[in-house]
């Protein structure tokens, strides 16, 4: 990753944990960064509410998920605000 590409990474990942909170009411995003050797990488986000069944770490790799609905709207919703 170049200089300015990394610049902007954080600039977007900023607006992106902004984004994901006002939209989710979630008090914490946490990322999960996987890099596999290709020049490329995948980021996760998982919104933390007060209502989450666990913090850190173990809500990562608990298996839980909204409705395929809900996740549709949110997307148009952040699709709105990054286009």
């Amino acid at each position: 990753m170049t200089d300015e590409e990394a610049k902007s990474y954080g600039i977007l990942v900023k607006k992106i944990y902004s984004t994901l909170k006002q939209e989710t009411g979630a008090e914490r995003i946490y990322s999960l960064v996987t890099i596999e050797g290709v020049p490329h990488f995948h980021e996760h986000f998982f919104p933390r509410t007060s209502d989450s069944p666990a913090k850190g770490m173990k809500l990562i790799t608990l298996n839980c998920a909204c409705d395929e609905a809900d996740a549709i709207l949110l997307v148009s919703r952040l699709r709105g605000k990054f286009q």
